[in-house]
């Protein structure tokens, strides 16, 4: 099972755990998309034996998107007012 997760070129397994009883299987950790949360769902229940896949992954934020300073916060947060954007003011010459 481990291996199908981690050969799929779709999927980053390596936040993945697996637990197997009998024929039943368990996703748990984190993937990048919903899109891999999804695929590695149907990469456990495409092998021979598996009658139920419960999966537990989440995704996880990326790194990319995620503030980490107060400093950022404020300074993105600052063309906004009670949730809509404020119209800078132009001025004509």
């Amino acid at each position: 099972m481990n291996d199908k997760l981690s050969d799929h070129w779709m999927i980053d397994a390596t936040e993945i755990e697996v637990d197997v009883k009998g024929s039943e299987v368990t996703l748990n950790g984190t993937v990048d998309n919903r899109q891999s949360k999804r695929k590695a769902e149907d990469v456990a229940e495409s092998v021979s034996g598996v009658t139920h896949v419960q999966n537990n992954l989440r995704v996880s934020a990326p790194r990319d998107n995620v503030r980490t300073t107060d400093s950022e916060l404020s300074n993105s947060n600052s063309a906004y007012s009670n949730g809509t954007r404020k119209k800078e003011s132009m001025s004509h010459n």
